[in-house]
């Protein structure tokens, strides 16, 4: 049985979101704020909301193509 391969979208998501990842971690975002609310906490929130609609949207191309 052949192993199967991760569809080219679902590999730049998920380098995507380290990228992403690694950048808010970095110790600049810490320390500057927005709204009373770090940066960090920001970076946090955006990634939250846009890692589950970028895999939705990768799945829904997905289908789409089959």
């Amino acid at each position: 049985m052949q192993p199967t391969r991760l569809p080219r979208a679902d590999v730049a998501i998920l380098v995507g979101i380290a990228v992403y990842a690694l950048i808010t971690f970095l110790p600049w975002s810490h320390e500057r704020t927005v709204a009373g609310v770090s940066v960090f906490a920001w970076m946090l929130y955006a990634l939250m909301v846009m890692a589950p609609l970028a895999g939705l949207a990768a799945a829904l191309r997905e289908n789409e193509e089959e």
